[in-house]
């Protein structure tokens, strides 16, 4: 394969310095801060948790009571609690609702949990499995990744021991989390990718080799079978981290970037067959966070890309653009604080929804709150909608969609929680302000 970064630079000479909220690009400009360790665990104030839960017929979805949708951006209800101790997580829309599944650390070891979101906006817990490895050294940096469909479900994460592992479960008879082993070196600071197609799970993740720089590795999980080994996605002459799969998009299609001082390189790889096809060149982008975070999401024709990047005197933004052409990103989060941010996004009605941590001051360790933002079909962004947690700072969003509702996962300094809501139809997203 050649050398594709001639291609990326050639294409954005322009883009060498392009702001996501005033962004600098100075060589001199420090790294952004990695943020404190969570606090010690304590109980949860009151929320909607299991004991109080509305029942919920298990063969009837039912309707979720959710806040009607507003002229414009998001609406939400009050929180549950989805586990009782603060972790990394994800949410997923299940055939009866929403799943939470995730890891937290409980003393020495860790705990896997997977957590149902029933219509009536509570949640209780279907499974949890002590996880062999000890709890990594310091703290994680990424979310795990959970899938599900009618079916299928499954919950990728990276252990103590940087082993990933996968799950399979029965979305509507899930009582236990089983997990394999599926590659040893998976990095903890780089959530796996995961989806389902057709009869296997396609999952990918990111393994950094010291001076070797780093890698994206993806395989076919099938049902039924042997794993095959790992494919190396990784562009020649080149790095990869950070892969996820474009929400919203069949067959399978996986972005990652090439993340470089000044301008780094969007790549993409689709599943062909019982592979990922070649690796390509997506877009160029510049003044990524390192480590990048992404998100990526299919609206209309076109696919689009948010990610954490670096913004005035070196802080930490989220942008937004097209991963076709050379647009200038859109804010999702301008940079005014330090630290790093997360960013989630999924396909809504036409549009899509996208989710991102937000500091409230300057410092590395401020607080947090999450802001959620409409897309309309276009491209165009709502003003953004809060969500705050029942603690001082809530963090790590993460959104699903399962038809007009939308479920926010988030993390706070007591636990993991998840509110239910409704967005603004495409049309009545305004554009954002020049």
């Amino acid at each position: 394969m050649r050398d594709l970064r001639p291609l990326a630079l050639a294409l954005t000479l322009a883009l060498n310095c392009v702001v996501i909220g005033l962004t600098g690009c100075g060589e001199d400009d420090p790294p952004a801060a990695d943020p404190a360790p969570p606090a010690t665990p304590v109980e949860a104030p009151s929320e909607t948790s299991t004991p109080s839960a509305p029942a919920v017929d298990p063969d009837e979805p039912g309707e979720f009571v959710a806040p009607s949708a507003p002229e414009s951006g998001c609406a939400f209800g009050e929180s549950s609690v989805a586990w009782r101790r603060p972790g990394w997580f994800d949410v997923a829309a299940g055939p009866r609702g929403f799943l939470v599944g995730g890891s937290a650390s409980h003393g020495a070891y860790e705990m896997a949990f997977l957590t149902a979101v029933n219509s009536g906006g509570g949640s209780h817990v279907l499974a949890q499995q002590r996880l062999e490895a000890p709890v990594p050294d310091g703290h994680r940096r990424a979310a795990p990744a959970l899938a599900a469909d009618d079916e299928h479900g499954a919950l990728a994460l990276v252990d103590g021991q940087q082993r990933l592992l996968i799950a399979r479960f029965v979305p509507r008879a899930a009582s236990a989390l089983n997990f394999a082993v599926v590659a040893e070196g998976a990095s903890l600071r780089f959530s796996p990718a995961l989806a389902r197609h057709e009869d296997a799970w396609w999952i990918a993740w990111t393994e950094e080799r010291g001076e070797d720089g780093r890698r994206v590795l993806a395989m076919r999980v099938p049902d039924q079978g042997d794993v095959p080994e790992p494919q190396d996605l990784t562009p020649e002459a080149g790095g990869a981290a950070a892969p996820a799969f474009v929400a919203g998009l069949e067959p399978p299609t996986l972005i990652f970037l090439d993340a470089r001082e000044g301008t780094s390189v969007a790549h993409r790889a689709r599943v062909a067959g019982e592979t990922f096809g070649p690796t390509e060149v997506a877009r160029p982008v510049s003044a990524v966070t390192d480590p990048p975070q992404i998100a990526a999401v299919r609206i209309g024709q076109n696919q689009f890309l948010s990610y954490t990047g670096i913004g005035s005197a070196a802080t930490t933004a989220v942008g937004f653009v097209p991963l076709a052409g050379t647009d200038q990103p859109t804010p999702v989060v301008p940079g005014t604080g330090y630290g790093v941010l997360h960013v989630d996004a999924d396909a809504l009605g036409g549009g899509a929804v996208v989710v991102a941590d937000a500091p409230l001051e300057s410092a590395p360790t401020a607080p947090r709150e999450l802001r959620v933002r409409r897309v309309t079909s276009s491209g165009a962004m709502s003003e953004p909608s809060v969500v705050r947690g029942p603690s001082e700072s809530t963090v790590r969003g993460r959104v699903a969609a399962l038809g007009e509702v939308i479920a926010v996962a988030f993390g706070s300094d007591v636990g993991v929680h998840v509110s239910v809501g409704r967005c603004a139809a495409p049309s009545a997203a305004p554009s954002p302000a020049p």
